[in-house]
């Protein structure tokens, strides 16, 4: 899975699959404000590629390969 291939908004479990760490670590990511996200409603949070592009670049690291 590359990055170009994931979605405009991408689900944070699935964040957490393309940086190889768990669900609970990208949620802390999350919450802390340490990732970039958006909240679409109260029950729906999403990050969104580019911002998740940018973070990566920004910490001078890489998605683990799957």
């Amino acid at each position: 899975m590359t990055l170009a291939e994931l979605p405009d908004l991408i689900r944070v479990p699935v964040v957490a699959t393309y940086l190889g760490v768990s669900p609970a670590q990208a949620w802390r990511l999350v919450w802390s404000g340490a990732l970039p996200s958006v909240r679409l409603s109260e029950r729906v949070v999403r990050v969104p590629r580019k911002d998740l592009e940018a973070w990566l670049a920004g910490k001078g690291l890489t998605a683990k390969s799957a």
